[in-house]
């Protein structure tokens, strides 16, 4: 196989031999298979390194829902795996495919939420008086402070 690593030089200077070279590795990825392509993506994200605050959580689900899939289907296509390995793995995905719902639907919530508090600071500060303000960050700082706890347990 090729090595494809580019020289080290100003980005104007190989722009087009970039591009050619993008366009060559990006026929050659789409030539793989799937668990190919997620191989591919496995080792740019080592080779960029990815940081977890930079992480789209929906992606990374559905990377997840793919590399399971893709076991799946070597697995359940080779007979030489025994039965209840095959049963396994099949319910191991299923489980898989439950927790990235439940782990979707706990960021759809809280990204709902995150809007809903956005919206409220918002016309809070359009409607409310300055001393009303200041009185409701003062107690919902608190209120925060407080894990989140009800105001009458302070």
């Amino acid at each position: 196989m090729k090595d494809y690593r580019l020289r080290q030089s100003p980005k104007e200077d190989n722009s087009d031999a970039q591009r050619a070279l993008i366009d060559e590795i990006e026929a050659q990825i789409n030539a793989l298979d799937e668990t190919g392509r997620l191989e591919v993506k496995n080792r740019l994200d080592a080779i960029l390194g990815v940081k977890v605050g930079s992480l789209n959580l929906g992606e990374e689900l559905n990377f997840m829902y793919l590399q399971g899939r893709a076991l799946l289907n070597t697995v359940m296509g080779d007979k030489a795996v025994p039965a209840n390995q095959r049963s396994q793995v099949f319910n191991t995905i299923q489980k898989q495919l439950l927790d990235i719902a439940d782990a979707s639907n706990k960021v759809f919530s809280q990204e709902r939420l995150k809007r809903y508090e956005k919206a409220f600071l918002k016309v809070l500060e359009q409607c409310a008086t300055d001393e009303q303000k200041e009185i409701f960050f003062q107690l919902y700082g608190e209120f925060l402070a407080n894990d989140g706890g009800t105001l009458e347990e302070q």
